[in-house]
């Protein structure tokens, strides 16, 4: 028997975009598939996205509460195998599910993730990371040095009966998929099918460029480790610690140059970039370190990786 598949997507604005990317996944060689569209409160209007798709897709409309409330809302929703999650501004390749789904099912896998292109539509340029180290047990190089496009995830869905506090943090606005996945990666190894199956939308500014965002994800991250993960996993190493508290005092910094320059979010960002370049720094050395390590591990590892 085919394995269902939940594809879950949060949806709060560019409805046009909405529309490629439930498109993308009803154009997928795997044909098993539920779609779940989550409203998040939007303000645009779906009539026409509901005409053409409303047969094709179940979905829910909810007050606000942000992408992570919107998640843990289709993922409660979900009745699949397996759930997959996808953004409403991104787009995948028709063979991810097909290829994912079989590099998962034959190594008996409980959570993975594709290779990924940046793609800008304008132009139709797109740019790919490496990504060739993410892969398996990834505790330390997720702190600092592991890329991962939350679209490209798919996840067994007997890790959320075996786990059923595993949710998407509510209070982060930003990367919360972030925290979702430092939490994840401690239960269980995750696999890379290393393979280009899916394009990241890139539109206006990226907020992982930001400073201020920056600032404030792992201010977030730092609380969460004090709280939600203090009793559960490892302590994280002492230098990525040292990062996260440096990155905390940067954003109460931040928060106090903020009430003097009047909420001028142009000159605050390059203020934050300044103080930015200390962790910054940091993070590099360290993620080259890691990288270093995971080379050596690497053979024990590659149960979890495929090209």
């Amino acid at each position: 028997m085919v394995p269902k598949v939940s594809v879950v997507i949060p949806f709060y604005n560019g409805v046009e975009w909405l529309c490629e990317a439930v498109q993308s996944v009803l154009e997928q060689t795997y044909t098993n598939l539920e779609v779940i569209v989550v409203n998040d409160g939007s303000p645009e209007n779906v009539d026409q996205f509901l005409q053409k798709y409303e047969n094709k897709v179940l979905y829910f409309k909810k007050e606000n509460g942000g992408p992570a409330s919107a998640r843990n809302y289709g993922i409660d929703k979900a009745t699949g195998d397996y759930i997959a999650l996808l953004d409403s501004d991104d787009v995948w390749l028709p063979q991810k599910t097909e290829l994912q789904i079989s590099f998962m099912k034959n190594n008996n896998i409980m959570w993975s993730h594709t290779g990924f292109s940046f793609w800008w539509p304008e132009t139709g340029e797109l740019k790919t990371p490496n990504i060739k180290y993410n892969f398996g047990d990834i505790r330390k190089l997720e702190c600092v040095s592991f890329k991962m496009s939350t679209p490209s995830v798919i996840i067994d869905s007997r890790v959320f009966q075996e786990h059923p506090e595993l949710r998407f943090p509510v209070d982060m606005r930003y990367g919360q998929d972030t925290g979702f996945f430092k939490i994840l990666c401690n239960y269980y190894p995750v696999g890379l099918l290393n393979k280009v199956l899916m394009h990241v939308r890139i539109r206006g500014a990226n907020a992982n460029g930001r400073a201020l965002v920056r600032f404030k994800v792992n201010s977030h991250l730092k609380l969460m480790y004090k709280t939600l993960m203090k009793d559960r996993f490892p302590k994280p190493t002492v230098v990525y610690m040292i990062i996260l508290s440096i990155y905390d005092i940067d954003y109460k910094i931040v928060n106090i140059a903020r009430k003097l320059l009047r909420n001028k979010e142009e000159n605050l960002e390059i203020f934050a970039k300044f103080l930015w370049v200390l962790p910054w720094v940091i993070e590099k050395i360290y993620s080259k370190y890691l990288l270093w390590g995971k080379q050596r591990e690497i053979k024990n590892e590659m149960l979890f990786y495929s090209e």
